[in-house]
Order: structure tokens, then sequence, then C-alpha cells
């Protein structure tokens, strides 16, 4: 086997070595875009069920204080009762109370919403950051065999260098 012939072998390894690098980076990319997209479709399930139950809260303490409202009436009308301004006081608690749980419900919501959507983002500039490394690593690769082929190929071309020196000890 001559050395062109050698010299083509080892650069036709060094390219499918390159090639298959380059591919499995590839197709682990595609496994980190997958793996994100199944994180983003899971986190939005999980914004929507955060706001399905801060509704049903919402709608729990509205029938709560409807209820309560109801049953102030009814002993007002039974003249089991406070007086006027007992009465007004009475509404207003039950309203307040409502309010009060109602902004806490909401605010719980936004805090769990923000979190889950940091979370989102976090996984999307993880992937793009992956993503853009294995890119950088594949350019890598395919400038290290360029390079190393290139730098085999100009070896070659000079030829063989041959020993001009005389030995060790030997006269003139």
């Amino acid at each position: 086997m001559g050395v062109a012939t050698l010299a083509a072998v080892s650069i036709g390894m060094g390219l499918v070595s390159t090639i298959f690098g380059n591919r499995a980076l590839g197709e682990q990319n595609q496994a980190f875009a997958e793996q994100n997209a199944l994180n983003q479709v899971e986190l939005t399930r999980q914004q929507e069920e955060v706001n399905q139950q801060s509704a049903e809260q919402k709608s729990d303490i509205a029938r709560r204080a409807d209820a309560d409202f109801a049953l102030m009436i009814v002993a007002m009308a039974d003249g089991g009762g406070a007086g006027g301004v007992n009465q007004l006081r009475l509404g207003a608690d039950i309203g307040s109370i409502e309010g009060i749980d109602l902004a806490r419900i909401e605010g719980n919501r936004r805090r769990q919403v923000e979190s889950i959507q940091s979370r989102k983002e976090g996984s999307t500039i993880s992937t793009r950051s992956r993503i853009k490394s294995n890119v950088s690593k594949g350019l890598g690769n395919t400038l290290s065999f360029l390079g190393g082929s290139a730098g085999f190929a100009a070896n070659l071309s000079r030829g063989p260098k041959l020993e001009t020196t005389r030995p060790r000890g030997a006269g003139l």
C-alpha cells in the first residue's frame, strides 16, 4: 500500500468520523428540542390547572358569600335581628371578607403562573444554549478535520525527509 493510499484512507476515516460525530450532535439537538416542547406542553397544562383551581376557589367564595347574605336577610326578616346599622355592618363584613379572600386567591394564582412562566422561559433558554454548544462542537469537529487533513496533505506533498547529516564521530 502506497503513501497516497494510506493518506486517502486516513483522511476518509477522519471524514467518516467527523460526519458521524456531527450527526450524533444533530440527533442530540433534536432530542433537546423535543424535550423542550414536552416541557412547554406540561408547563402550559400546569398554568391552566392553576387558573382552573383559582376560578373554582373564587366561585366557592362567591357561593358562600351569597349563602351568608341570604342567611342574614332571613334572620332580619324573621325579626331576629340586629338594627339597620348592624345589618349594614354585617353585610359589609361579609363583602370585605369575600374581597380579601378573592384578592388572596388571585395573588396566589398570579405568583404560581409567573413561576411556571419563568420555568418555561428557563427551559427554552437552556435548550437553545445546549443546541448552540453542540453546533459549535460540530463546527469545531469539522474545522479540526479540515485542518488536520490539510496539514497531512501538506506534509505528504513535501515528500519524505532524507537524513543528510553524518553520524557522530565520523571523520570529515
